[in-house]
C-alpha cells in the first residue's frame, strides 16, 4: 500500500513511514466494505484472517464502514477513511515533532496513530468522537500497540476539547457542516484547521485560519467525501435535504458542456456555491419529489413535476462555469465572517459566492480571469 502511495505521488517521507509503520488491520478488524444495507462482514485479523479482508484494508482508496445506524440515509455513520485521502490530508497538515494536534472524529483510532508517529509522543494529540463505543474501541486498538498515551474524549466534537489547547492543528476527519469557532479559538498562534467542509454532495478540504475576532481566511486545497458530522451540526446543512431518488424520465444535453469523473467534481462544487438545492453528483433537487443530475459526458436527466425547470437550471450553471474557465476547488478563495446570514446560498456579484452556514457566513471569490477558450476536462 504505501509503496503504491509513493508510487502515486505521495512524497512525505514521514507520512509514508507513519502508514508503514502502523498495521491498519489493528484498527479495523471488522468492517463492511459496502454501503449496501445487505451488508457483507469481512474479519480481517485472528489466526485465520480471511485473505480479502487483508486485500480489502491495505487498499489505498479502499474506505471502510465500522459503525452503521439503518436509520440514517446511507447507513453509514463512521468509515475507516481510505488510506490515499489520509495521506494526503496528512501532508497538508505539515506537521513536525513538538507539534500539538486535536481530531475530531476518532473513528477507528487509525489516525490517532498515524499522527501520534508524526508529532513524536502520543500525549501530544487529542482526537474527540461523539460515539462513546468508538472511542472506547479506538483506545484498545491504541494501546494494543503503545499509543495509550493520547488523549480520547468522547463529547461533540464542535466544541473542541479547551482543556487541553491550545493546538497547532485542528483537523476533521467527518464532514462537517461549518467550521466550528471553538476549533478556531483553540488554535495556537499560527496555527491552522483542516476541515472536510460540506458543500452539498462534495467535501472540499478546507484550510482555516484565525483572522481576527469572528473572521478567518481560508483557502479549498483539495477534494475529499466524508461520512456526515453527528451532534450540534447534524441535519443543519445549508442545503435541500434530502435528495431525492427517482427513475429519471427525461434526458438531454447540456448546453454542450462536457465533463469527465473530475471535471463533474469541480462543476457540483460549483452548483453546491450557486443554489441551496445542489445535490450528487452534480445535480439540483427541490426536496418535494423533483431533481436533474449531469452525468459524465453531457447528458442531463431529470425527474419529477418541476424537472424540467431544475433541468434548464443546472444546464444554465454549468454554463457559467464553463464560461468562467472550468475552475476547480483550489481557484477560490475564501473567508468566513461571523454572523451568519439570513440563509443564502449564491452568486452574489461577477466573482463572487455566498454560503450562510450555522455560525459563519462563508464568502468564496474566483481568485484567477477566466480561461479563453477551455477546453472539455
Amino acid at each position: 500500500m504505501v509503496a503504491e502511495m509513493a508510487a502515486d505521488g505521495v512524497t512525505d517521507e514521514a507520512v509514508l513511514a507513519a502508514m508503514a509503520k502502523v498495521p491498519r488491520e489493528v484498527f479495523v478488524p471488522h468492517f463492511w466494505a459496502t454501503t449496501d444495507p445487505g451488508l457483507t462482514e469481512f474479519d480481517a485479523t485472528g489466526p485465520h484472517p480471511d485473505p480479502e479482508a487483508v486485500r480489502l484494508v491495505y487498499d489505498m482508496d479502499r474506505a471502510l464502514a465500522v459503525r452503521w445506524d439503518r436509520r440514517r440515509r446511507g447507513g453509514a455513520t463512521s468509515t475507516a477513511s481510505a488510506p490515499r485521502l489520509m495521506a494526503g490530508m496528512l501532508e497538508l497538515l505539515t506537521l513536525r515533532p513538538g507539534m500539538a494536534v486535536l481530531e475530531i472524529g476518532t473513528g477507528t483510532g487509525y489516525d490517532v496513530a498515524l499522527l501520534s508517529e508524526l508529532v513524536g509522543d502520543a500525549a501530544l494529540v487529542t482526537s474527540v468522537d461523539i460515539d462513546a463505543g468508538l472511542v472506547q474501541a479506538a483506545r484498545g486498538h491504541l494501546g494494543s500497540l503503545g499509543y495509550d498515551a493520547a488523549r480520547l474524549v468522547a463529547a461533540d466534537g464542535a466544541d473542541g476539547v479547551a482543556g487541553a489547547a491550545p493546538f497547532d492543528r485542528v483537523v476533521a476527519t467527518v464532514g462537517c457542516v461549518d467550521i466550528a469557532p471553538a476549533w478556531l479559538d483553540q488554535l495556537a498562534p499560527g496555527g491552522f484547521a483542516l476541515v472536510p467542509l460540506q458543500h452539498a454532495a462534495v467535501h472540499p478540504l478546507v484550510r482555516a485560519r484565525p483572522a481576527g475576532p469572528g473572521r478567518a481566511s481560508a483557502e479549498l486545497v483539495g477534494r475529499s467525501g466524508f461520512v456526515a458530522i453527528q451532534g450540534y451540526q447534524a441535519g443543519r446543512s445549508p442545503w435541500v435535504s434530502p435528495v431525492d431518488a427517482a427513475p429519471a424520465v427525461g434526458a438531454s444535453a447540456a448546453g454542450g458542456v462536457e465533463v469527465d469523473a473530475a471535471g463533474l467534481w469541480d462543476l457540483g462544487l460549483f452548483v453546491a456555491v450557486s443554489d441551496r438545492r445542489a445535490g450528487p453528483p452534480a445535480g439540483l433537487f427541490d426536496g418535494a419529489g423533483s431533481g436533474a443530475s449531469l452525468s459524465t459526458g453531457a447528458e442531463v436527466t431529470w425527474f419529477g413535476p418541476q424537472g424540467p425547470a431544475l433541468r434548464d437550471r443546472l444546464a444554465t450553471l454549468a454554463g457559467e462555469w464553463a464560461d468562467l474557465g472550468r475552475p476547480a476547488a483550489e481557484e477560490f478563495a475564501c473567508r468566513f465572517t461571523v454572523p451568519a446570514g439570513p440563509g443564502q446560498v449564491g452568486r452574489v456579484g461577477d466573482r463572487r459566492w455566498v454560503v450562510d452556514r450555522i455560525d459563519y457566513r462563508q464568502e468564496l471569490e474566483l481568485s484567477r480571469s477566466p480561461r479563453s477558450g477551455a477546453s472539455p476536462v
